[in-house]
């Protein structure tokens, strides 16, 4: 069994100097103060559950009493800081039904007691995506290492069991090794590959669709869907990814908040999108899109979709198996960014899109000009809109080579590699290329294009 000196050596090397340990509790001599659930050693349970401690000799776990049944496993007070803290832990979670088949069901969450967003104080679940959070239905007969971040004013912690309708008496949810760190996390950052734990900051959000469905999750390797989604990270060895749940879920992958700047700046990223219907066929279904807070035009401060057109904004359907670059230019005033995943309504189960390296410069973008042939990746400063059509329609787009459509369109630019191009999407649609600003002269000045 390992000492409480060799498990603050640990988090030492996770999280950096300790100036001590709120919470460490592998529950071999009590139970730490925690209320809620029962304290087991073993195997309990000749169907589910695990058949030893994770660490030393105990656990808590949280037997199936009835369906949907809640019950909750809370730590005693915690002393309220400054700043953000890692808590890690190791859970189990298996799931059987009938003859030992594995099951969606039940889900096992964690909550802190604080406050969230100005509001008063109470329970609120903690901003993910991390493992171990937000977890449903059968994860098989291991412990798994999870680990969340509570926000600076939390007081408390909880792990939330629910149990599902399925499965009566072969379903068992358990804790061990809960560890709270009181060492500052690693600085919250809009650039991140997503191979630090702890996400450089960034958090997930759903805005519409089942409450425990598939948010933005790190991943390493393939999805679990085995039809679509990327093979491996495109930069390290994880990535931020979200796939299928129900028909028109919005999903939101936000950055921390950063300092406004009096320039705009240059965000790239890579992107995976991959969506198949039936027997692998490709779909135009599903949208993946780049919003900023700040303001827009002389509007209130609040969410705003980025000005266009740049490769990886507003992306429709299927793109192909292969990572693609993207970026866009964010606003000076731009203080955070998000990410938006909007599942459409033909697809289930075949359908993923992927995030990753995402990088924010700081550097000075080229000089805004009219005079362009849209060979530089930030178009010179040109912006579309969108004045009538289909909110995901086909704006004005950056183009090599052919266009998509093969019975028209141009085969290659007039000038370099890239031209600008916009195709039929409904009658009347209409669309708008338009210049950054320039100084007004006092002679009039001659345009000329291809």
């Amino acid at each position: 069994m390992a000492t409480a000196a060799g498990r603050l050596l640990v988090l030492a090397t996770l999280f950096g100097s300790i100036a001590g340990v709120d919470i460490d509790c592998s529950f071999e001599a009590s139970q730490c103060s925690w209320s809620g659930w029962t304290r087991g050693t073993g195997d309990l349970a000749s169907y589910t559950g695990p058949t030893a401690a994770k660490e030393g000799l105990y656990y808590m776990y949280a037997p199936w009493v009835s369906r949907g049944y809640t019950s909750y496993l809370q730590s005693p007070s915690i002393t309220a800081v400054q700043w953000d803290r890692a808590l890690t832990f190791w859970y189990h979670m298996e799931m059987r039904c009938g003859y030992g088949t594995p099951t969606a069901d039940g889900t096992l969450s964690v909550e802190y007691y604080g406050t969230s967003n100005g509001q008063v104080v109470g329970w609120y679940s903690v901003p993910g995506p991390f493992p171990g959070l937000d977890v449903s239905g059968d994860q098989g007969t291991a412990w798994i290492q999870g680990y969340v971040v509570l926000p600076a004013n939390s007081t408390r912690v909880r792990f939330k069991s629910v149990a599902g309708s399925e499965c009566q008496r072969r379903y068992d949810m358990a804790i061990d090794d809960v560890q709270l760190s009181s060492a500052s996390l690693p600085a919250k950052t809009i650039s991140c590959s997503f191979d630090e734990q702890f996400l450089c900051g960034w958090t997930t959000e759903l805005r519409a669709g089942p409450p425990q469905s598939n948010r933005w999750t790190r991943q390493t390797g393939s999805t679990p869907e085995s039809y679509t989604g990327p093979d491996a990270a495109k930069d390290g060895l994880y990535y931020m990814y979200t796939d299928w749940v129900v028909a028109n879920s919005i999903f939101y992958l936000e950055s921390p908040t950063v300092s406004a700047t009096t320039e705009d700046r240059a965000l790239t990223f890579w992107y995976h999108m991959e969506m198949r219907c039936g027997y692998g066929t490709p779909t135009a279904d599903g949208t993946l899109s780049v919003e900023y807070y700040g303001t827009s035009n002389g509007q209130v401060v609040g969410w705003y979709s980025v000005p266009g057109p740049f490769p990886g904004l507003d992306v429709s359907g299927d793109q192909g198996t292969a990572w693609i670059q993207g970026y866009v230019v964010l606003p000076a005033n731009s203080t955070r960014v998000r990410f938006k995943s909007v599942a459409g309504s033909e697809c289930q189960r075949r359908y993923d899109m992927a995030i990753d390296d995402v990088q924010l410069s700081s550097a000075s973008l080229p000089a805004k000009t009219i005079s362009c042939s849209f060979d530089e990746p930030f178009l010179c400063g040109w912006t579309t809109e969108l004045r009538a059509g289909p909110p995901q329609s086909n704006r004005w787009t950056r183009q090599t080579g052919s266009t998509p459509e093969s019975y028209t369109g141009p085969d290659a630019a007039k000038d370099g590699l890239y031209y600008m191009y916009t195709d039929w999407v409904v009658a009347n649609s209409i669309f708008y290329l338009e210049s950054p600003t320039v100084s007004a002269t006092t002679e009039d000045r001659a345009l000329t294009f291809w």
